[in-house]
């Protein structure tokens, strides 16, 4: 799964008219690998969590 988003997410910052959209919103996109990928999603698991569990979010 990680393998597949970090080939979709590249292919599509590498398209001059997003890149030029992201930096005209005053970001920086930057090229992952799939080390980078997996770091990332699994630090925004644990900072999504956290948030859910504060906003007493069920799955009810």
């Amino acid at each position: 799964m990680i393998r597949r988003l970090n080939t979709e997410t590249m292919a599509i910052l590498r398209q001059p008219q997003v890149r030029a959209e992201l930096i005209a919103l005053g970001t920086d996109p930057m090229d992952f690998g799939l080390n980078e990928t997996a770091a990332c999603m699994k630090s925004e698991v644990v900072q999504w969590a956290k948030a859910v569990k504060l906003a007493g979010v069920t799955g009810d």
